[in-house]
């Protein structure tokens, strides 16, 4: 039976080798070996039967499944009934023989597939290992990294510890020596109140930083006499002598130019007679400034000097 599905060029039938059917924008069909040869010497395809060009590259160029599933047919309806026509006898041996190439064809196949899994098998195999090997070698730098972060940690950590121990013992230094820097300050402190002589005077815990009325203060009293002033005079207004409350002045008496809460603290501790006091010094301000009868405000600083009170 014949197919005559052939190529118009060459007279070829078309086949699914080298003389596929392949389909032009004009319509016709031509086997792709033609179409090479045209494409070949011009670079493009003109139809050789309406003289159209078709500028497609071949492998935009699409198949005629049509024709290649006719072909097919008309194979497999050839071979039948070229198989009918023969003998009984005959028919069963060419149908055994049609089977057995068959058969022989799949197994071929198969051996082919079979060959291309056992080769993807190996690729598996071989790329197993390379992740395998990868991931153990991974693991153990891992491992080592991790060895040296915790070395590095425990260092760290000891060198802070050291570094806690110095500070611990500098500041147990320090503290030692600021409690004696503060005995001393007491000490120093403790003898100075033993001299004043201005009484009920608070306690001051900074020695150095006020000037205080001592047996030993005349020659400063002295030099800063002229200036009309007193400075740094440490005290709290009011204050109270032995002898009257409510003090807020200090007065200064002709007679011996020192400074007294009162005429009374004056003839304790001076030998000669108490001539009136013509100055005095504002405790608020710490002026000296020309005595006024009581009460009365102070001239510089305004505050207000009541009269004292006495203890008797």
């Amino acid at each position: 039976m014949e197919t005559n599905f052939e190529c118009p060029i060459c007279s070829e039938e078309f086949n699914k080798n080298l003389r596929v059917p392949l389909v032009l924008l004009c319509g016709h069909t031509v086997c792709k070996k033609c179409v090479n040869e045209l494409y070949n010497v011009k670079k493009s395809i003109i139809c050789p039967l309406d003289r159209k060009t078709d500028s497609r590259q071949i492998s935009q160029i699409s198949f005629s499944y049509t024709i290649l599933e006719l072909i097919d047919k008309v194979t497999f309806m050839s071979s039948k009934i070229k198989i009918l026509s023969l003998p009984p006898e005959q028919r069963v041996l060419a149908i055994k023989s049609s089977i057995q190439e068959k058969i022989e064809k799949i197994s071929e196949q198969a051996s082919k597939i079979q060959e291309k899994v056992e080769e993807y098998i190996s690729m598996k195999n071989t790329v197993l290992d390379k992740i395998d090997s990868a991931f153990r070698e991974l693991y153990l730098k891992l491992d080592i990294r991790q060895q040296e972060l915790k070395d590095e940690v425990e260092e760290q950590i000891q060198d802070i510890l050291s570094k806690f121990k110095n500070c611990e013992k500098t500041l147990n230094s320090m503290r030692e020596d600021t409690e004696n820097e503060l005995n001393n300050l007491n000490n120093i402190q403790s003898n100075v109140n033993e001299n004043i002589f201005c009484y009920n005077l608070p306690e001051v815990p900074d020695v150095n930083a006020k000037i205080k009325f001592t047996e030993n203060s005349e020659s400063l009293v002295e030099s800063i006499q002229d200036f009309g002033m007193i400075r740094n005079i440490v005290t709290v207004v009011p204050f109270n002598c032995e002898h009257f409350t409510n003090v807020t002045y200090w007065m200064i008496p002709p007679c011996c130019n020192q400074y007294y809460c009162c005429n009374k603290c004056h003839d304790k501790k001076e030998s000669h007679t108490w001539i009136y006091a013509n100055k005095m010094v504002c405790a608020y301000c710490e002026v000296e400034q020309d005595y006024r009868k009581l009460p009365n405000n102070c001239e510089f600083c305004g505050n207000y000097h009541k009269g004292v009170i006495s203890r008797n």
